[in-house]
């Protein structure tokens, strides 16, 4: 079966369950790094906003037998009522109401071509700048909206434009954070309810052994953006007294390796290449 196929049949039995009053339709999105998802937004009759809910996952679980058409149907539904739907309104039509609200991420330049020819963007090394309309909601969190030409249009705006508002407004909404790999090591430990002589002893081996830093934003989601950040780098080299190299280890964060590990430790530098 093919994936259109098992999106319509899933579409079809949520219909019969849900009724009349809720719009089912079937929606594409691209998302980073070239991957195309599909899935149901769910709208209640009488809102203007719906969730998405993605169904690639489940359809190759499907094709694995570890799932039927009705858990999945069970799924769409429980996930679709379990999601807050933010209302955008009338703020996001107009620029001065939304520019509050807008952020810069960064994606991959190749892996993203096609997405790009229909959004504003800025080439930065291999990466590209993008940008999304932040909504945050204080009991469900932070969701986003990618900005189109046709938003910037609406808008009447230019990407310029569009970047120096998100860059007054990124690193306001979404902060930093700079942890020592040991750190991150220890969070990790705490999460997986390690005991704390466990969290002291690797700590204290690791910040011998691993003199790194990860990167990221509050959230540490797409928090790789925050290399953008004017004087960020400066400064975190005054605090270290240290050069160090930036390492762009995957879109959610950045690693900052000192130059005198650099040159002391061999396998480091095997890995960056």
């Amino acid at each position: 079966m093919e994936i259109g196929n098992f999106v319509e049949i899933v579409k079809m039995n949520v219909e019969k369950i849900l009724g009349k009053e809720y719009e089912i339709t079937i929606k594409e999105s691209g998302k980073n790094n070239g991957v195309i998802y599909i899935g149901l937004s769910i709208r209640k009759i009488g809102l203007s906003v719906a969730p998405l809910i993605y169904l690639n996952e489940y359809f190759e679980k499907y094709n694995n037998g570890c799932i039927t058409i009705e858990e999945t149907v069970e799924y769409v539904i429980k996930s679709s009522k379990s999601k807050c739907p933010i209302a955008i309104g009338s703020q996001f039509l107009n620029y001065d109401s939304a520019r509050k609200n807008i952020v810069y991420r960064l994606i991959n330049t190749e892996r993203n071509k096609e997405l790009l020819e229909d959004i504003p963007h800025i080439e930065f090394l291999d990466l590209s700048i993008v940008f999304r309309y932040l909504i945050t909601e204080e009991n469900f969190g932070s969701v986003s909206i990618l900005i189109h030409k046709t938003h910037m249009e609406m808008w009447n705006v230019t990407t310029e434009e569009l970047f120096q508002t998100a860059r007054e407004n990124t690193q306001k909404l979404e902060g930093y954070e700079i942890q020592s790999m040991a750190d991150v090591f220890c969070d990790i430990m705490k999460a997986g309810n390690s005991t704390e002589k466990i969290w002291n002893k690797s700590t204290e081996a690791l910040q011998e052994d691993i003199p790194l830093y990860v990167l990221s934003n509050k959230s540490k989601i797409e928090g790789a953006a925050c290399m953008l950040y004017p004087n960020l780098f400066r400064n975190f080299a005054d605090v270290i007294g240290s050069s160090f190299y930036i390492i762009p280890s995957s879109i959610h964060e950045l690693l900052l390796l000192t130059v005198e590990s650099m040159k002391e430790d061999k396998e480091f530098t095997n890995m960056i290449k």
